[in-house]
Parts: structure tokens; sequence; C-alpha cells
């Protein structure tokens, strides 16, 4: 089970506010890109970096970023194959 949660992206958050519990890394994308529809934020790019906490997502905002906890770095890309 992957945790997606959207967190503060100068650390003041723990993990910040979980968006929900997935299955898949193609879910997790899915729920991400309907969380920047619904909140207005036009995202042009999407780079991640697994941290001591899980892989960590930035998508173009300067405080803010996504955090999936529950998945590494190597199952994420073997599932995008």
């Amino acid at each position: 089970m992957i945790e997606l949660y959207i967190t503060n992206a100068l650390g003041l958050e723990p993990y910040g506010e979980c968006i929900g519990k997935y299955e898949t890394i193609k879910e997790c994308n899915k729920a991400m890109e309907e969380s920047l529809k619904s909140s207005g934020f036009k995202s042009y790019y999407k780079r991640c970096w697994e941290g001591d906490d899980g892989i960590y997502i930035d998508y173009g905002s300067y405080t803010r970023y996504f955090l999936l906890k529950g998945v590494t770095i190597g199952e994420m890309l073997n599932e995008a194959k």
C-alpha cells in the first residue's frame, strides 16, 4: 500500500496532509494530477528523489512536495515499464 501526502517543502510539517492510500503508482499519479487540478496549479515538470521518509516529488511549487511512502524508486521505475 502506497501512502500519498502533500507536504511542506520547508520541513515544518512531519508528513503533511494524507491524500490517500493506493495500490499502484498509476493510481498515485492520477491522485496527484487531480490534486493539482483541484488547486488550480499548473505543473510543467516533475522530478523525484528518495529521502529518508520516502519518495519526494517536486512538481514546481516553491513550498510543497508530494511524498510517497511505502514504495522505492526501483519499484516505481519497474511499474513504469
